[in-house]
């Protein structure tokens, strides 16, 4: 437990956190940081819910600078068809962004995903995560906006099968 404490700067069991006051610091920059409207999107996978022994995942795919959701949808797989149903549905409605940022997921370095994108003179862009328990960042968002959409969306998704498919 000590060094958890030392890793979330916990106060330990002999201080109390009243006593301390720690000077104020700066937000730290995020590394994709979008500057007008559709210059980048964010997208992500996540698990959502176990339904009968399987997972059921979901996808989102948001605009970088007022952060909008531009396509969402729930899936059986983790699989390359989902991605390019997602991301032709955002790009129907919304046009080509300058670039698409996302994890280092197999399906986003899929061929046929990096194919279409530089077609579409899109650049495919790829968070740094760091390792579980090491965060490159002490932000939320550190993991990618389009991660913090689907962890604020899944009670909304999960108590709502309508809402899971949207155009």
């Amino acid at each position: 437990m000590a060094i958890k404490r030392r890793m979330h700067g916990a106060p330990g069991p002999w201080s109390s956190a009243r006593d301390e006051h720690e000077p104020a610091t700066e937000p730290r920059h995020l590394p994709y940081r979008p500057h007008y409207r559709h210059h980048l999107w964010f997208v992500d996978m996540r698990y959502l819910v176990k339904i009968a022994g399987h997972w059921v995942y979901s996808l989102c795919l948001l605009e970088g600078y007022s952060r909008p959701i531009l396509a969402g949808m729930a899936s059986e797989h983790q699989e390359l068809p989902a991605l390019l149903q997602l991301l032709f549905a955002a790009l129907s409605t919304s046009g080509c962004p300058e670039g698409i940022v996302s994890d280092h997921g197999a399906v986003f370095q899929a061929h046929a995903y990096v194919a279409i994108l530089q077609a579409l003179e899109i650049e495919p862009k790829y968070m740094h995560i760091a390792p579980y328990g090491r965060t490159l960042q002490p932000s939320p968002l550190a993991q990618g906006p389009a991660r913090w959409a689907v962890e604020a969306y899944v009670p909304r998704l999960i108590t709502s099968p309508s809402s899971w498919i949207t155009p």
